[in-house]
Parts: structure tokens; C-alpha cells; sequence
């Protein structure tokens, strides 16, 4: 869409690995060299062609910086976060004539959904499932019910921490997850909270068991180290990795055990 409309754009994402994941792919696929401008991770290079922002760098406390008004297209990536205050001020600055949002997930928990529809218009594409991945897999689902102690009128926010730092499901979570890898299976933990990664892992130690875990706080050093710990282990030995959800889509071109 970038080459096809042919003018400037601004790319929105709400994490720095984002913006590199789209500094080297654009690298690629439009061969643009150096004709890429980075607002975010310590830069603040715009160039006025095409430039990747993270969020948090250009609307800070309800005030936006005047240069989101000056591109001709916005492409918001993980466009469910338009719920988001300083996503939202962004677009309400924005002088663009096309905005196009991108997400694998275009309904929110929270409600909020009809927030990226106003913004972004109806979906237009939707992608289709490649051929050669798998279509029978069946999910099976176990409920787990609990007692809370959150107000009627919590916030949706307030109810998910509850939830994740519920330790009694915590070790529910882990002693399922030691059962399958007891079992020689692969296993995958997904959460969206670094603290509920912080939990399980804890608990996982005392069950003197150490998965591999990957989160947005570790270093590009560290992360490189761990997922190729993970790659050189024999295709059809057990595996335990705990991983923060949001960044699972970037580790699968990298990541073969999950492929």
C-alpha cells in the first residue's frame, strides 16, 4: 500500500521490536536504503518519506508532536490499541488522507473494538490461511471457577490482574504444563503480563522445573541466546517455554519448534 499509493507515510507501533521487525522488512521489500526515518528507541530521525513511531514517542500526556500532520497515509500496526489515549490523540491530529490499521485481533475484551472501526473504517482484507498449516487441530477447553474480591464496577484492567496473579491458578497453570512436558510434548505458555510470566516462572522453580522464558525485557543478546537454545534441542525432544503473547508473532520466523 505504501508503494501503491506513492505518498509519505507514517507507521504507528506501540513497541520498539515492532519497529525494527518494519525497519528491516521494509528494508526488504521496498528497498528504500537509508530513506527511513525512526522516532522511538533513544532516535528521532524522521525523514519525511516513511517513518516507523512508537506511540509512546510522539504523544506523550495528551500532547502530540505537529509532525503526525504533515504524511499523506497512516498505517497503524496492532491497530487494537487504538483504544489507547495516545493512540487515539495521534489520529485526531492527523491531516492523512488514507489511514489503514493492521491486526490479528480487530475485537477487543474490553468493549472498545467499535473505537478501531471508527477510526480505521470497515475490515477490508482478511488473510487467508496458508495451505500448508494445519486445520485439524482441536482445542480443549477445562474451566476453572474461582471465588473474586473485586467491586462490581472494577475496571476490566483491574479484573485481568486479578485474575493472573490468582496464585492457586498459577499452579494449576504449571502443574498442567509439567504433566504434558512429563508426557515428552511440547509445551507452550503463552501470557500477555510480563508479572503473570514473573509468577509462573517462580512457580515452575519450585517445582524444580526451569522453562525457558522470553519477555520484552531481555536484551537482544540474551533473547538471541535462548532461542537458539531452543532450536538446537532434537526435533522430537520435550519442550517447556514460557512466552509473553505479543511477541510470539515476531519469534515465529525464528522460533522452528512451534512451526
Amino acid at each position: 500500500m505504501i508503494a501503491r499509493r506513492k505518498v509519505n507515510t507514517l507507521i504507528l507501533v506501540h513497541r520498539t521490536e515492532l519497529l525494527k521487525q518494519w525497519q528491516e522488512r521494509l528494508e526488504v521489500f521496498l528497498q528504500v536504503g537509508d530513506n527511513i526515518g525512526i522516532i522511538g528507541g533513544g532516535k528521532h530521525k524522521p525523514c519525511g518519506n516513511i517513518d516507523i513511531a512508537v506511540v509512546q514517542s510522539i504523544s506523550r500526556h495528551g500532547e502530540v508532536e505537529p509532525l503526525v500532520r504533515n504524511y499523506g497515509q497512516i498505517i497503524v500496526d496492532e491497530c487494537h490499541h487504538i483504544g489507547a489515549v495516545s493512540f487515539s490523540a495521534i489520529l485526531k491530529e492527523t491531516n492523512a488522507r488514507y489511514l489503514l490499521g493492521l491486526t490479528a485481533t480487530p475485537i477487543r475484551r474490553d468493549g472498545l473494538h467499535p473505537i478501531i472501526f471508527m477510526y480505521c473504517g470497515a475490515i477490508r482484507h482478511t488473510a487467508v490461511r496458508p495451505k500448508e498449516s494445519p486445520h485439524n487441530l482441536e482445542v480443549l477447553t477445562r474451566s476453572r471457577f474461582t471465588s473474586g474480591h473485586l467491586p462490581s464496577d472494577a475496571r476490566i484492567q483491574d479484573i485481568f490482574r486479578e485474575i493472573a496473579l490468582d496464585h492457586d491458578r498459577t499452579v494449576a497453570i504449571a502443574e498442567e504444563a509439567m504433566k504434558a512436558f512429563g508426557q515428552g510434548r511440547k509445551v507452550l505458555v503463552l501470557t500477555e503480563r510480563t508479572d503473570h510470566l514473573d509468577e509462573i516462572a517462580s512457580v515452575m522453580n519450585s517445582l524444580k522445573l526451569s522453562p525457558f522464558i522470553l519477555h520484552g525485557r531481555l536484551s537482544k543478546k540474551k533473547r538471541a541466546m535462548l532461542i537458539s537454545g531452543l532450536n538446537a534441542l532434537p526435533p522430537d525432544s520435550p519442550v517447556f517455554c514460557c512466552q509473553q503473547a505479543d511477541l510470539l508473532v515476531r519469534d515465529l520466523t525464528t522460533l522452528r519448534w512451534i512451526r
